[in-house]
C-alpha cells in the first residue's frame, strides 16, 4: 500500500475514534484511561511504522496513576493531553496542512465540550498544556517552511548515539538535495559557531528528561540570529524525552529561528548504575536497538525537511510536574551532588582519559597523581563507560555494573579541543 494512503487511513482512524471517545464522554460512558493511552499509542506507531515515537509518553501512566490517588479518573479534560498529542502526531505525519487543521479543530472540539467532570488542578493543567500545544502546533503547522537547500547540523553526542541518529537524517536531507554542514559541539570550551547556511538542526541526547546544559549554553550565548531560518530538533534518549525539546524549542524561536518540527530516536541506556545483570544480557538488550524503523523515519524527516514539508512529531506539552524542574534547577544542581564520580584507584593508570572526555571539564588531569572532580556535571557517563580500566564510577555499586562501549566509536569525540594560539605576526 502507498505510505501516503496508509498515513491517512490512520489518520482517519485517529479522528473516527477520538469522536467515539468524546460521544462516550458525553453519554455517561466513561473510558478507562489506560485504553485511551494504548489506543493513541498504536495510532501514532502505525502512521509512524515505528514505536520510538510513542516513547515521550512512557511516563504519563505513571503520573496518571500517582494523580489517580487525588482525582477521579474520566471527563474530556482528563484526556484532553492524549487524544489532541494522538492527533496532532498522526497529523503532522501526513504531511499535510489539512490534516494538521482537522486536528486542530477536532482537539478543540475535546476542549469545547462539557465535562462531565468538575475542574481541578489536574484537569486544569491538563486543558492549559492542551491549549498551549494547540498554539505551537498551528504556529508551525499550518505554515510551508521553505525548502531547505545548505543545512548546519549542529550535534551534541557523547556516546556517539545521537550522532549516528543525526546522521540518517542528514542522509535523508542530501537525497533530497540538500548540502549538510556538521558542527561538533560537546565541550563547554568550544566557543562560537559560525553558521552559514539557510536552515538549522540541532541533535542532542536527553539526559534525565534534560537536554545537555552545555549545548544549551552555547545556544543562548553563541548561537547567532536566525532571521526566519527553518529549524529541527533531533533528540535520542534510552526512555521518554517528555518535555525536554520545549526548552530548545524556546530558544530557537527567541533567536529568529521557526521550528518546523522535532523527531526522537531510542538508543541502549548508558547509565551504568541501571547496567546491573548479566554482560550477556545487556549485550542482548543492546543489540536490540536502534531499530531500523527509528534509521528510516529520520531519513524521511530529513527529507521532508529538506523539501520544504512538515514532518515528524508536535511540539506538545504534557502536563508533567517535570517540566519546571528540566531546566536549570536538574542540570545544574541535582546532577551535580546526585552524580558525584569516584575513582577506584587500585584500577587507575592515571591515563587521564576520563579528564579529557569530560565535557564540562569537572574532571582534572593531575600530572603523576590520580584524577580530580569538581563543578557541574553533565551525566554523559563518558568518564566512566570509556575508562578502559573501569576505575571511574558515578555512584555506589556501579563497578559491578556493565560498562556501555560506544557502538560507534567513530562518531565519538575523547580529546577536549586544544586552545588556538594567535598567530604570529611577520616582522615588518
Amino acid at each position: 500500500m502507498n505510505r501516503r494512503i496508509w498515513e491517512w487511513i490512520v489518520f482517519a482512524l485517529a479522528l473516527a475514534s477520538s469522536g467515539a471517545l468524546l460521544a462516550a464522554e458525553q453519554g455517561g460512558h466513561p473510558v478507562a484511561w489506560w485504553w485511551v493511552s494504548l489506543a493513541g499509542c498504536a495510532l501514532v506507531a502505525l502512521s509512524h511504522r515505528a514505536w520510538s515515537p510513542v516513547m515521550e509518553t512512557s511516563i504519563l501512566p505513571g503520573v496518571w496513576l500517582v494523580a489517580m490517588v487525588w482525582v477521579p479518573p474520566g471527563g474530556t479534560a482528563w484526556y484532553s493531553s492524549f487524544v489532541g498529542w494522538t492527533l496532532s502526531a498522526v497529523a503532522v505525519r501526513t504531511r499535510s496542512r489539512l490534516a494538521v487543521l482537522l486536528a486542530l479543530v477536532g482537539t478543540a472540539a475535546w476542549m469545547a465540550a462539557p465535562d462531565q467532570m468538575a475542574l481541578d488542578g489536574f484537569r486544569i493543567a491538563s486543558l492549559a498544556c492542551t491549549g498551549v500545544s494547540l498554539v505551537l502546533l498551528a504556529w508551525y503547522g499550518l505554515r510551508v517552511p521553505p525548502r531547505a537547500r545548505n543545512v548546519d547540523l549542529i550535534v551534541c553526542s557523547y556516546s556517539g548515539n545521537t550522532a549516528h541518529f543525526a546522521q540518517s537524517f542528514a542522509e535523508g536531507a542530501q537525497q533530497a538535495g540538500a548540502s549538510v554542514t556538521v558542527h561538533r559541539q560537546h565541550h563547554m570550551d568550544v566557543r562560537g559557531v559560525k553558521l552559514e547556511g539557510d536552515s538549522l538542526v540541532v541533535a542532542y541526547p536527553v539526559i534525565g528528561w534534560n537536554p545537555p546544559f552545555p549545548l544549551h549554553d552555547m545556544l543562548l550565548r553563541d548561537l547567532p540570529r536566525g532571521r526566519g531560518k527553518p529549524a529541527y530538533v533531533l533528540h535520542t534518549s534510552a526512555g521518554g524525552p517528555e518535555n525536554a525539546f520545549l526548552l530548545t524549542w524556546l530558544i530557537l524561536l527567541l533567536k529568529g529561528y521557526r521550528p518546523c518540527g522535532r523527531l526522537g530516536g531510542t538508543y541502549p541506556v548508558n547509565v551504568t548504575t541501571i547496567r546491573i545483570g548479566p554482560r550477556r544480557m545487556w549485550a542482548w538488550l543492546d543489540s536490540l536497538l536502534p531499530r531500523p524503523s527509528d534509521l528510516r523515519v529520520a531519513r524521511e524527516a530529513g527529507q521532508s525537511f529538506a523539501s520544504g514539508k512538515i514532518d515528524g512529531l508536535g511540539f506538545w506539552v504534557w502536563p508533567s510536574p517535570l517540566v519546571p524542574l528540566n531546566h536549570p534547577w536538574i542540570a545544574r544542581t541535582f546532577f551535580r551532588y546526585m552524580y558525584w564520580p569516584y575513582l577506584w584507584k587500585s584500577r587507575c593508570n592515571k591515563c587521564n582519559l576520563c579528564a579529557r572526555a569530560c565535557p564540562t571539564g569537572r574532571i582534572k588531569a593531575v600530572p603523576g597523581s590520580f584524577p580530580t572532580s569538581s563543578g557541574n556535571c553533565a551525566l554523559c557517563y563518558n568518564c566512566v563507560n570509556l575508562c578502559p580500566t573501569n576505575a571511574m564510577h558515578a555512584i555506589a555499586l556501579s563497578e559491578y555494573a556493565t560498562q556501555y562501549r560506544p557502538r560507534f566509536p567513530k562518531l565519538v569525540v575523547r580529546n577536549r579541543p586544544r586552545e588556538r594560539k594567535p598567530r604570529a605576526e611577520p616582522a615588518q
